[in-house]
């Protein structure tokens, strides 16, 4: 965010008026300059404003984000199932039905991404896999369980979210997050939380999906990059303490939930976060030091990760007997929901879990959903600022008085000499690159933001089986709508593509995960 003279933050729209203000200052004239915008922009007064590539379309409708804030707050905290007054009510169901005729109202849907067809594409190999197990009951069944997830996914992927759109999200999640570390502090004094969820051999637990330990840990990675974009695009001093307060009772979390999977998950990000903003030879220099204080401080239960102790040999074992499970049916797997009938332990590992289950068809579905977004988010990561060259690119502009130079970065005191015409475009041209510089830059620092909460969930989940989970879908509806929202505005740096222009990448992609986990398996056996 700009600031003036006085270190006071300005918002965007008066950031307008003032660049308005100052290019009529320096042509010598006193009437109001029209707003500047990039030009090829779209046309807001302020972040998460409505954007419109021309008058007759909208491109930034979101009237079902309130519910699905909503949503996903009743989703985390889950009051239905211990407020007295609200158990047995089906608030969450109703909540989303809402969301989803909202949503068919809505206007300027999306959807361009090659997810929609992959999603149907997977709902549909479920289906087929648990009826060619011999259930042709549960294939209907199954598709209903899942319809949650999807209508979630479906939702938040084809809205025409915006930056401001993107903090709320976040907002909610980390407040959520926040309020379910402050349960595990008073668990763990008391024994059993306010919701009535006791711990679970020392560690923290909540109910409905975070019922488990290790679940609880993979919410807490996900919340916590968002939970820091919220604390550095902070407004104002109380919201930034706020930000911070949840990050930290968040990390807090993490430690009380006893995962190792968790733990270890934090430290990979801990340590890419230094080293993007460090480099490579001072983050060296820094990571062993907090590689023995993370030994020393962690649980206990961190100490005995080794495929030689028994619960991380059980969990290899289940690899195994997953590979062989998918050997045994390559193409459509032992069926969705079926793993536990050929094993006594779930598969401890996401991407075991769907191939043994639904086979190669169901696993190429499931597996390029997630290259598809992570080559979203690659391209994101990568945006350009504005296209120019030289001076200009480093924030200068070449052929500017320094004067001048000094004004349009918001001194507190104009230029008395009139500036030239050849002077003033310069200032509109560079007055629309900064602008077109800051947008640019938020979207990078979103697809910041959603790679790490996805990198952080995919590392946890190579211990977990939580491959169907809401958690996972629900990230790369997000990438979606961001990487959508990119293109709409930056067409040619940010092309579409489709699932058929990569197949051959996927399905190689595909075969060479399988490959690799059949490896490491052997080798950890």
């Amino acid at each position: 965010m700009k600031a003036d003279g006085n270190g006071r933050p300005i918002r965007r729209d008066e950031w307008n008026t003032r660049s308005a203000a100052r290019v009529a200052s320096a042509s010598g004239k006193s009437r109001t300059a029209p707003v500047v915008r990039p030009p090829g922009q779209a046309k807001r007064a302020s972040v998460g404003a409505k954007w419109s590539v021309d008058d007759s379309v909208l491109v930034n409708s979101a009237r079902s984000l309130p519910l699905l804030l909503l949503y996903l707050a009743l989703v985390y905290v889950r009051p239905h199932e211990y407020v007295p007054a609200l158990m047995g009510m089906p608030i969450i169901v109703s909540v989303l039905v809402c969301t989803f005729i909202v949503w068919i109202f809505q206007p300027g849907k999306d959807f361009s991404a090659p997810h929609h067809g992959l999603m149907l594409g997977l709902m549909v190999m479920m289906s087929i896999s648990v009826a060619a197990a011999g259930w042709l009951g549960g294939a209907f069944r199954t598709v209903v369980d899942f319809s949650p997830v999807a209508v979630l996914f479906l939702v938040t992927s084809t809205s025409r979210l915006g930056p401001e759109h993107y903090r709320r999200v976040f907002f909610v999640i980390g407040l959520s997050c926040a309020v379910l570390a402050i349960h595990g502090i008073d668990q763990v004094q008391a024994g059993t939380g306010w919701s009535g969820a006791k711990l679970i051999e020392g560690r923290i637990t909540y109910l409905g999906f975070l019922g488990d330990p290790n679940d609880l840990a993979l919410a807490f990675l996900v919340a916590l990059p968002m939970t820091l974009y919220w604390a550095r695009t902070a407004t104002s001093s109380w919201q930034k303490f706020g930000a911070w307060l949840a990050a930290s009772l968040q990390m807090i979390g993490i430690y009380l939930t006893n995962s190792r999977g968790g733990l270890v998950a934090l430290a990979a990000m801990i340590t890419a976060v230094a080293v993007r903003r460090y480099g490579y030879l001072r983050s060296l220099a820094v990571l062993p030091v907090f590689g023995v204080a993370f030994v020393l401080l962690a649980p206990s239960r961190v100490s005995q990760i080794s495929s030689e102790e028994d619960s991380a040999a059980g969990r290899v074992e289940s690899w195994y007997e997953g590979i062989q499970m998918f050997i045994a049916n390559p193409l459509l797997g032992v069926g969705k929901g079926f793993y536990t009938d050929y094993h006594p332990l779930t598969a401890h590992n996401s991407m075991v879990l769907v191939f043994a289950e639904m086979g190669v068809l169901g696993y190429f579905f499931w597996f390029s959903l997630l290259v598809c977004t992570i080559v979203m988010l690659r391209r994101l990561l990568k945006l350009p600022l504005a296209d120019s060259k030289g001076d200009a690119a480093q924030g200068a502009t070449p052929g500017l008085k320094p004067a001048l130079r000094s004004e349009f970065r918001l001194a507190s005191k104009p230029t008395s000499k009139p500036a030239s015409t050849t002077e003033l475009k310069t200032v509109l041209k560079t007055e629309s690159k900064f602008v077109a510089d800051d947008e640019r830059q938020q979207f990078r620092d979103l697809a910041t933001t959603l790679a790490f909460s996805l990198s952080g969930y995919l590392l946890a989940s190579m211990f977990l089986s939580r491959s169907y989970v809401f958690l996972l879908f629900f990230l790369q509806a997000l990438v979606v709508s961001l990487f959508l929202a990119a293109h709409r505005r930056w067409p040619v740096e940010m092309p579409l593509f489709t699932a058929r222009q990569m197949f051959g990448t996927l399905v190689g992609l595909e075969f060479a995960s399988i490959v690799v986990m059949y490896l490491l398996t052997r080798i950890l056996l």
